[in-house]
Parts: C-alpha cells; sequence; structure tokens
C-alpha cells in the first residue's frame, strides 16, 4: 500500500473510532442522582431504575446493522442496578460470542432489501413490545440498516409488495428521507408506532440513535419507530438523544489531518445529490487544488445512486469509479471513498480507492470503465485495478466520507 493510502486508511479510521457506539455512550454518560444521563449537543435521555419490586424491569431493543455495538456500548455505560433484565438486538451478522450477555436474544435480519429474515425479526420485536408491563423501562438502541433488517407490513400489504416499493425507490435514486417516508406508511412498527404499543401497556421508553440520515432526524433514523409520524400530525412526547453524527466523523478526519500538518479543505457534509455529479465535482476541484503543500480534501453524506443495470457495486464505489474517470492521469492525487459502516451495497467492500492511474489499469486488465459504468458494476472495475476498499463491519454507521489527498508536488 502505497504512503497515500496508508494515511487515507488511518484517517477513515479516525472517523470511525469518533463515531463508535462503544466509546462514545460511555463517554457521555453520567449519573445525576439516582438517574443515568446520556447527554449531547442538547440532547438527554434519562433513565431511573425500575422498581423491580413491583415486577418492573429495564428492557432493551437494539435494531440495525450496528445494534449489537450500540448495545455493547450501552452495557459499558449502565453503572449498577442499571442491569438489563431482558433484550432483544437485531443486526445484520450476529456478533461474536461473549460480546453480548448469552440470555439476550440476537436476530439476524436482511439488507439492503428485506426478506424472510426481516420479517421474522419484526415478529420477534412486535411480540417483545407487546410483553411490555406497567413500569418497565425501555431503551430502543438505533442505526442505520433497521429499516430493512426489522419489517411487520400492515394488513393487506405483504413482504412481497413492501420489496417491490422499496427497490422501485431505491433503483430511481430516492433519497433515504423519501424511502423511509414510504416505510412507515407501511409498517405496524415504524412512525412511532413500537413506542406506542410499549407505552399502550404503561411502560416507558427512551431511544439512542447513531444518525446515518441527513439532517440528524430521529423520524427518518430507522423510519422513526419510537418517533411519531410527521407526515400523520401525530404529537407526543418523545425522549431520544442522537449519540454520534456525520458531522462527528468529519470533525476527526479534520483534526486528524491538521495534527499532520496538512493543510485541510472541509466541504462538510455535502454529498446528497447524485454520485455522477458529485464525482465530477470532486474532481475538477481535485484538479484546481493548487500545489505547494500537501492538502486533504473531506467530504460526506449519502450520494443518490441512480441503478441503470444489474452490476455489483454500492454509491461509494461507484463515486471512488467515477472520480478515478475524472483524474486518470494526474499525478500525487489519491482519493478513498467508503461507508463508515464498512458494507457499501451488496458487496464486502467499504469503497474504493482511486487515483490518476485508476482507470489505465482497468483497461490494462480488459475492461471498459465506461461500459462497467453503464450497467453500476463498479465493484469489478475496483477489483480489476486492486483499488476496493475492504474493513469489514466497522460497529457504527453515520453515512459516507471521502477523503482525498493531494500531494505538494
Amino acid at each position: 500500500m502505497t504512503a497515500a493510502r496508508t494515511l487515507l486508511t488511518a484517517l477513515f479510521g479516525e472517523a470511525v473510532a469518533a463515531v463508535d457506539p462503544r466509546r462514545v455512550l460511555p463517554r457521555h454518560a453520567h449519573l445525576e442522582g439516582a438517574a443515568w444521563v446520556f447527554e449531547r449537543a442538547g440532547r438527554r435521555v434519562a433513565l431511573t431504575p425500575p422498581a423491580r419490586g413491583e415486577g418492573a424491569r429495564l428492557r432493551v431493543i437494539g435494531i440495525g446493522k450496528a445494534a449489537d455495538a450500540m448495545a455493547a456500548g450501552l452495557l459499558a455505560a449502565l453503572p449498577a442496578g442499571f442491569e438489563v433484565d431482558e433484550a432483544l438486538i437485531v443486526c445484520s451478522l450476529p456478533p461474536a460470542p461473549g460480546v453480548l450477555p448469552a440470555h439476550w436474544q440476537v436476530i439476524a435480519g436482511d439488507h439492503p432489501l428485506p426478506g424472510e429474515r426481516s420479517l421474522a425479526a419484526g415478529r420477534a420485536v412486535s411480540a417483545f413490545a407487546d410483553a411490555a408491563r406497567a413500569g418497565d423501562r425501555h431503551l430502543v438502541l438505533l442505526t442505520g440498516g433497521a429499516s430493512a433488517l426489522c419489517v411487520a407490513p400492515i394488513p393487506g400489504i405483504t413482504l412481497a409488495d413492501k420489496v417491490a416499493a422499496t427497490r422501485a425507490l431505491m433503483h430511481a435514486g430516492a433519497p433515504i428521507a423519501e424511502l423511509n417516508a414510504l416505510r412507515r406508511r407501511l409498517s405496524t412498527l415504524k412512525g412511532g408506532r413500537l413506542a406506542a404499543r410499549i407505552e399502550a401497556r404503561g411502560a416507558t421508553v427512551a431511544t439512542l440513535a447513531v444518525s446515518d440520515v441527513q439532517g440528524d432526524d430521529l423520524a427518518v433514523i430507522g423510519s422513526g419507530p419510537t418517533v411519531p409520524d410527521p407526515a400523520a400530525a401525530a404529537t407526543g412526547r418523545v425522549e431520544a438523544a442522537v449519540v454520534a453524527t456525520l458531522d462527528d466523523a468529519l470533525a476527526a478526519v479534520v483534526a486528524a489531518g491538521e495534527r499532520r500538518g496538512l493543510r485541510v479543505v472541509s466541504l462538510g457534509r455535502s454529498l446528497y445529490g447524485e454520485v455522477a455529479g458529485h464525482a465530477a465535482e470532486l474532481a475538477a476541484r481535485l484538479r484546481a487544488v493548487p500545489r505547494g503543500a500537501p492538502t486533504l480534501v473531506v467530504a460526506g453524506g449519502e450520494p443518490v445512486l441512480r441503478v441503470q443495470g444489474a452490476g455489483l457495486g454500492g454509491r461509494a464505489q461507484e463515486l471512488a469509479l467515477r472520480v478515478a474517470c475524472g483524474i486518470a492521469g494526474l499525478e500525487g492525487v489519491t482519493v478513498l471513498a467508503a461507508g463508515t459502516d464498512g458494507i457499501d451495497g451488496p458487496t464486502a467492500a467499504a469503497g474504493g480507492f482511486a487515483d490518476g492511474g485508476t482507470s489505465a489499469r482497468i483497461a490494462a486488465a480488459g475492461l471498459d470503465v465506461q461500459t462497467l459504468l453503464a450497467r453500476n458494476d463498479s465493484h469489478p472495475a475496483l477489483a480489476a485495478a486492486g483499488d476496493l476498499f475492504v474493513t469489514g463491519p466497522t460497529g457504527t454507521n453515520v453515512a459516507d466520507i471521502v477523503v482525498a489527498l493531494v500531494d505538494g508536488r
């Protein structure tokens, strides 16, 4: 691996560490009298111990690709007297043995499209919620991916109906807010309905979330199972806090770059348009960076990918491949585009690298870049160039980041 790629990999690691709930939850939690409090960025969740002598319990529901890491962070943050009595965790991959207590129920759902496992997870979450009783305290832990991993369609809607509607919107390039608005309408759990089921039994609900959505809207994260659907004009008190966001990840990268003496250009959370447009803009910006001092360009978001073919890839990999086309032949520039969850699309890669030689390496392998792009085949293209970025699941999910290094020569 080149020095530039080693540096960008390290910066990606800094971003992930800054939004890892296993670190963030213990850091921002404390006791206030008898209450356990998580407080950050003006939002707080206060939890009092359940009256166990009266049969009340502390129960946890975790849903999302990083729900297991979120749960591990919660366990590290809770003091004595707040032992979890029952828990149900829905994630994409079962955690390693010993990460969570053996008596906790862990279910794997399907992602990015819901499947039979997601339907089973929805039934399990519904049953868990319906088993609440007066005085119980509930903590709901949400991370990105929750909408697909756990589904409970409304009467008259089948799983196949929901998959078809979701696929159509995803392939059309709909932003996550629009996608999750549809999911709320078709669910008996999303749009605040999970919390309503629990509260109807005299129990309380509080929510902690890692945000992967634009604006960090709790009604959008995981399709808002504990937040009333804003389109339904529903009201109600929602006790919730966002544990970590993309801003935190980008700030960590900026700080790490400055510590290394780099000139840093931060574009912030700006990548919410179409992948092709953002790639062209990034390539043009990288070509225009003045030389003389090493420069780090940082951006993040969740760019929209319109699926036109049956290829294999994801939005971060396609962004990297399109940037590679835009900087073809340019020396001294290296780019990394990756999902902070370590999974980009239905692949084992988190994203991809790009530099001035990426396109040439793909051509040398006998492949045509434009043909591959036309069918959204970014994964095999980057594999042929030796430019895939593979991390495995990271334990968090705050959307995608792009880091680019322009050397000073």
